[in-house]
């Protein structure tokens, strides 16, 4: 059952609700052997995401998924004068029974012949796996910040607008021990726990010009960041990047009759990433969890039409 209590008063608001999910028939079920590159071992191996309810999960503390719970709060201001508006707000999610995937468990050979004697011959290709899980809670909690100033000194054509969210993220219980310090560390950095982003609105005429410069955090990418091994001088430590400012620009026009032509462009500076640490071994130059994406400029041309007023 989900709920929701809220309420305003004067300038300040607060809410709290609960969350229910349950598990898809995918996570309780599927299975799923991808061959991967193992940089310890520096050689392709398979590694196989396998129903928590199979006999290869069991020995390391699998069972029958249940759903997941929240519990969420917030609390914050809302500030409005016309031409300038804030609000700014406090948020905590709390989620028990967290559904999600463990790390990596490898086989013994004694296992193995152990799981072949009972008839589990998927055991042959599973000498690594993974499984998903309600074995652990996590706690996030951070604030949100957003504006807008529009300065009736300018006749109200000028519009800047400012967007502030900080999360921090923590696994607060993993009882059973099945996240070891790797999913611990990328439950908590794998997403930016700072983002911002700044931009201006101008308007001429028919025509709107947008600038914005968005700033997204540091992060955590065990997979391309294997700094234990392939860590070049200078270069990525375990695993963190360097954030980065993106900025995007775009330009309208009314062509009347409804019709809007736009062109712009996201990361117009073509802005990329810290290369990988282990680019040179398996060829992923860049990491793929890059919060502005790791294929540079994206320039475009948009055509837009709109009914009524």
């Amino acid at each position: 059952m989900n709920s929701k209590l809220s309420g305003r008063f004067g300038f300040v608001r607060a809410s709290m609700s609960s969350g229910f999910r349950a598990p898809t028939p995918g996570q309780q079920n599927g299975f799923n052997i991808a061959t991967i590159f193992d940089p310890a071992l520096g050689d392709l191996v398979n590694n196989g995401t396998i129903p928590s309810i199979s006999p290869v999960a069991a020995l390391r503390g699998g069972e029958p998924l249940a759903p997941e719970k929240s519990i969420n709060y917030t609390a914050g201001v809302v500030f409005d004068s016309g031409q300038f508006s804030l609000t700014a707000d406090y948020f905590r999610i709390n989620v028990f029974d967290r559904i999600g995937i463990t790390s990596n468990f490898t086989l013994t050979d004694t296992e193995i012949e152990g799981l072949l004697a009972e008839g589990v011959e998927a055991a042959r290709d599973l000498r690594r796996f993974r499984f998903f899980t309600n074995a652990f809670s996590t706690a996030s909690q951070g604030i949100d910040l957003v504006s807008t100033f529009t300065p009736l000194a300018l006749r109200g054509n000028t519009t800047i607008s400012a967007v502030f969210n900080y999360t921090d993220t923590e696994v607060t219980d993993n009882r059973k021990g099945l996240l070891n310090d790797r999913r611990l560390t990328e439950f908590a950095y794998a997403l930016p726990r700072t983002r911002w982003n700044v931009g201006l609105t101008q308007q001429v005429g028919r025509v709107s010009v947008l600038g914005r410069v968005n700033w997204f955090g540091g992060w955590y990418d065990f997979d391309s960041g294997f700094a234990q091994l392939y860590a070049p001088s200078g270069g990525i430590e375990q695993g963190f990047f360097d954030g980065r400012p993106i900025l995007d620009l775009e330009a309208s026009i009314a062509l009347g009759g409804g019709v809007t032509l736009a062109v712009g462009a996201q990361n117009a500076l073509n802005t990329y990433p810290d290369e990988s640490a282990r680019a040179m071994s398996v060829g992923e130059k860049y990491s793929e969890y890059t919060p502005w994406g790791f294929n540079g400029a994206y320039y475009y041309v948009r055509i837009g039409y709109g009914w009524g007023n």
